[in-house]
């Protein structure tokens, strides 16, 4: 089967259900107002968790990379510092 088949073959269908439940201004809205909301709220769990997670790195008590609690307060910042003024390097 080819491309021009493929097509033809969809088109029909497709557009019926796209004339079906495109049809008013009101459900394309609430779709598109239910597709945001969801966004928003994985959004909000992915910022919760990676704020949760960077608290565990920077104040859990030294546990992840065996250094001690107070280190990573300082090592850790330099270290993004680091990488930010090297990228910034790069792309001069």
């Amino acid at each position: 089967m080819n491309g021009q088949e493929f097509r033809s073959r969809f088109k029909k269908p497709v557009m019926t259900l796209k004339s079906r439940f495109w049809s008013s201004e009101t459900l394309v809205m609430v779709t598109f107002a239910i597709v945001v909301g969801i966004g928003g709220g994985l959004g909000t769990v992915v910022f919760v968790r990676m704020i949760t997670f960077f608290n565990n790195v920077f104040f859990g008590g030294g546990k992840l990379l065996g250094l001690p609690g107070t280190t990573y307060v300082i090592i850790l910042p330099v270290l993004g510092c680091a990488v930010h003024g090297i990228s910034f390097i790069v792309d001069s």
